[in-house]
């Protein structure tokens, strides 16, 4: 026996299954913090002599600070990448090299780590180093490993 199917008036019923949907299954907009964690698709991926992490744009002086540091290795700031962290994984550079200044890890601090197939060097941050000369000692022998200078 075949059940009694009731007819369906478009677009009256359509629009009231659509509004039904959208009160089961509606999700929240995005936060701008959840946002600025999206990443981009990455297409091409650049490959460079070193990937250089921060927490913070540097300042004038704290890049002044880098290009000494990387002129040191023969490495000019245009040839590397940098990222300014907040957790991003993907940035669309490759290389077997990463410096990473931050003072929220230095347990580690100037040591090579060697993590999937690329040599890490950890230090403080850049503002830190750049008025500290014992940082920078330190820093220069880390660098020296990491490049084989």
């Amino acid at each position: 026996m075949m059940q009694n199917i009731p007819s369906m008036n478009a677009p009256e019923d359509l629009t009231a299954i659509l509004d039904l949907y959208d009160e089961l299954y509606w999700l929240p907009e995005k936060t701008a913090q959840e946002e600025a964690l999206d990443v981009p698709e990455i297409v091409q991926v650049k490959q460079v002599p070193c990937i250089i992490y921060v927490d913070e744009t540097p300042t004038d002086t704290e890049e002044l600070l880098l290009r000494n540091i990387l002129k040191a290795v023969q490495i000019n700031l245009e040839d590397v990448g940098v990222v300014v962290s907040g957790g991003v994984v993907s940035t669309g550079f490759s290389s077997k090299r990463m410096l990473h200044f931050s003072n929220k890890n230095t347990e580690d601090a100037y040591r090579i780590r060697n993590e999937e197939g690329a040599s890490h060097l950890y230090g403080h941050a850049l503002g830190s180093i750049h008025s500290d000369v014992q940082l920078k000692r330190q820093l220069w022998e880390g660098m020296k490993v990491l490049f084989g200078v």
